[in-house]
């Protein structure tokens, strides 16, 4: 993966799997000092090993370098890892945020629950919690022609922990 010091950027380990202009793009955005990063969906489509090594060098890059991220994927086990705050998205718009732990122990919309329970557990000594899915389905992102959004309704879940209430 590409590594950046403050003088050069070097590579650090190996890229197999991705394109070199991934690394370039990267190397030459963070020679730039940037105070956030946006990162869309940066461990798709690559091996747990490459994603591993991805993860790891961002970890390490965000640590020296002092940047944040937004890190934007479909994968919440990728998340709870990297992230301090998740935020689930459904339709476009934002249906929970809040703290890694508090969105990942005790998810609170249905479409958040839906993904963490999506999420495959590797270790068969981690039980994964039964958690119980509403059978109901979620709404519908057609909308008609002419269609207003209702006002958005937030309750506060615990610190820092929101979920976005669905009008009845």
């Amino acid at each position: 993966l590409l590594y950046v010091k403050e003088d050069a950027a070097v590579v650090r380990a190996p890229i197999y799997g991705l394109l070199a202009g991934n690394f370039l793009t990267v190397g030459l955005s963070l020679l730039l000092r940037p105070q956030i990063v946006i990162m869309d969906e940066p461990t798709t489509a690559v091996d747990i090993l490459t994603q591993r090594s991805i993860l790891d060098v961002l970890k390490q890059l965000r640590a020296e370098l002092n940047f944040s991220v937004i890190f934007i994927s479909h994968d919440l086990a990728v998340a709870a890892e990297i992230a301090d705050t998740v935020a689930t998205m459904y339709a476009g718009e934002i249906v929970e945020i809040g703290p890694r732990a508090a969105i990942i122990e005790e998810p609170w919309h249905p479409y958040t629950r839906k993904l963490l329970a999506a999420v495959p557990v590797a270790d068969p000594l981690r039980a994964r919690r039964e958690t119980k899915l509403s059978n109901e389905e979620i709404p519908s992102t057609i909308r008609p022609t002419g269609y207003r959004p209702p006002a958005r309704h937030w309750r506060e879940i615990g610190p820092d922990h929101l979920v976005r209430e669905e009008a009845a």
